[in-house]
């Protein structure tokens, strides 16, 4: 079979890879920059949450390409600092910065080092926020049994030759 893209294989990888992940949906994209693009992009959706505008807390140390797609879809970023010992968002000052406008938080896990998913997941809940992770670091990484990108709403994922798992390039978005 010689066909390169969106084929059986990518298809047969996305129920495969959805069910690893504990997920019931995902698509493969081109890359893992696009599935972040993409999962911001879905949030306008009439069919998910049909956000116009919000802000999104997101790590001032972070990748362009989990910066970016906010911006691109037109939400406003609003940035936490990191800590220095894993270089992952400072939970503890999550709270400092959220206000009525602020609907989302979107980090990565830097580097395959897990956030803190037990006190993010209380902020998700006590203050109704859509978390999205971006996964493309750490696939394969686990918060205390649990496998990073299987915590948010959608989580991205990246098979980029330098990352954990390649398909030669691509990304999904669960």
């Amino acid at each position: 079979n010689e066909w390169l893209v969106q084929g059986e294989n990518a298809q047969k990888f996305e129920k495969d890879f959805c069910k690893l992940m504990g997920q019931p949906f995902g698509v493969v994209t081109n890359s893992g920059s696009s599935a972040n693009l993409l999962m911001l992009a879905a949030l306008k959706s009439k069919r998910t949450y049909n956000l116009k505008k919000a802000k999104v807390i997101t790590p001032a140390f972070c990748f362009p390409t989990t910066l970016n797609p906010i911006i691109q879809n037109g939400f406003e970023p609003v940035f936490v600092d990191v800590t220095l010992d894993d270089y992952n968002m400072d939970v503890d000052a999550i709270e400092n910065v959220i206000d009525k406008d602020c609907k989302v938080l979107l980090f990565s896990h830097n580097f395959g080092t897990p956030a803190n998913m037990d006190k993010i997941m209380k902020l998700v809940d006590q203050y109704n926020l859509i978390l999205l992770e971006d996964n493309c670091d750490a696939l394969g990484s686990k918060f205390d049994g649990r496998m990073t990108g299987s915590f948010g709403d959608f989580a991205t994922h990246s098979f980029y030759p330098a990352h954990h798992l390649t398909m030669g390039e691509g990304g999904a978005i669960l």
